[in-house]
């Protein structure tokens, strides 16, 4: 601004002294050229002023730019002041926060620490468990294993149990029967010995009623009866007098023969066959009851049994004291059909021998005729 106002007073210097030059008319033509310059600058200088106003003008525009600029920095400064206490709170903050993170994370090393020590007895735990696991596994199929080993010990216990049911069952027939025979025995040497007191004196009668019928005889006739004839009519007399002397009174036979009086429906595998209907027992060592022959005397014994079947077919077997000694089959036609076998064993006093069913086919029955004695079950000492 000062420049521009010492530009001007320097051009109205120069103007003031040609216009004097031109009143006094003392001002030489070089003057006029001066002036023309000198106008031609004020022009020019004008120009500068009016460039110098619009830039004053810009510039001043711009100081306002500047200054609304600056305030807002100003305001931006009081903001960023502002900004950096909060953050330097904000950093304290965060100082101790990390402070308290790194107590953290301390605490969290030591924690995994630990945690790895856990993870590794637990680890060592596992394999213990792991072994112990396979250890209960084998002991579990030892377990198993002795399970179904007891399972079949209690089904043999259970036909052993039922075995000795029927024993104690025709222990206890047995038993009565010889309660029976005790008191008929008694009755029996009772009976025998009044039967020998009558017998003699009848032998006494008869010998005097022969000898008198012989003597008589003699005198009729020469010849005589055959000498032997009294003592055969006295055998037979004697014999006649004693009604029950039969075979079974021979202690070394032994023989039974029982047949089924009723057929079986449905069957059922492990059934005891019971043949009901006992037509001969020598020896009283077969129940009808309970179908089981005991041994009361050792030896060598046949047995023969015979199924009659309908409807499919059957595997009964012989049992001794509850093991198989021998099978047969029966069935497997349109028709009904009968089947069966003949085992030699030998037994021991006590042994005890049935038969029973092993297996069969749905809807098979044993089938028995009132009429006919088809269904049997027999047996004899042989030796």
């Amino acid at each position: 601004m000062i420049y521009v106002i010492v530009v001007i007073v320097f051009c109205l210097v120069h103007i003031v002294d040609g216009q004097t030059l031109d009143n006094d008319d003392d001002i030489p033509d070089t003057n006029m050229d001066i002036i023309l310059d000198l106008q031609s600058r004020l022009a020019v200088l004008e120009r500068f002023h009016n460039e110098l106003e619009k830039q004053h003008k810009i510039d001043q525009n711009r100081i306002v730019t500047i200054d609304n600029q600056q305030a807002i920095d100003r305001n931006l400064i009081l903001d960023l002041v502002r900004e950096k206490g909060d953050n330097q709170l904000r950093i304290s903050d965060l100082e101790k926060q990390r402070q308290t993170d790194q107590l953290r994370i301390s605490d969290l090393e030591k924690q995994r620490q630990t945690d790895h020590l856990r993870i590794s007895d637990l680890e060592k735990q596992r394999q213990t468990d792991q072994l112990r696991i396979s250890d209960l596994e084998k002991q579990r199929q030892t377990d198993q294993l002795r399970i179904s080993d007891l399972e079949k010990q209690r089904q043999t216990d259970q036909l052993r149990i039922s075995d000795l049911e029927k024993q104690r069952q025709t222990d206890q027939l047995r038993i009565s029967q010889l309660k029976n025979n005790m008191n008929y025995h008694k009755y029996d040497r009772t009976t025998t010995q009044n039967q020998k007191e009558f017998l003699g004196r009848s032998n006494v009668v008869q010998k005097t009623t022969l000898n008198t019928r012989t003597l008589n005889a003699t005198r009729k006739d020469d010849e005589s009866r055959p000498p032997s004839f009294r003592n055969t009519r006295m055998v037979l007399t004697q014999e006649s007098m004693n009604p029950g002397k039969r075979v079974s009174d021979n202690s070394d036979t032994v023989a039974f023969y029982a047949i089924l009086s009723h057929g079986y429906d449905p069957m059922t595998d492990l059934m005891e066959i019971h043949f009901d209907n006992v037509i001969t027992n020598v020896g009283n060592s077969y129940s009808g009851q309970t179908g089981t022959f005991r041994c009361q005397r050792p030896g060598v014994y046949v047995f023969t049994w015979i199924l009659h079947v309908t409807g499919r077919w059957a595997f009964t077997e012989l049992v001794k004291n509850g093991v198989m000694v021998g099978t047969a089959f029966a069935g497997d036609s349109q028709y009904s059909i009968t089947g069966g076998n003949t085992v030699v064993v030998e037994l021991s006093v006590g042994d005890d021998v049935w038969i029973r069913v092993v297996e069969h086919m749905p809807g098979t029955i044993i089938y028995n005729s009132p009429h006919r004695h088809v269904t049997s079950f027999s047996g004899f000492l042989l030796k």
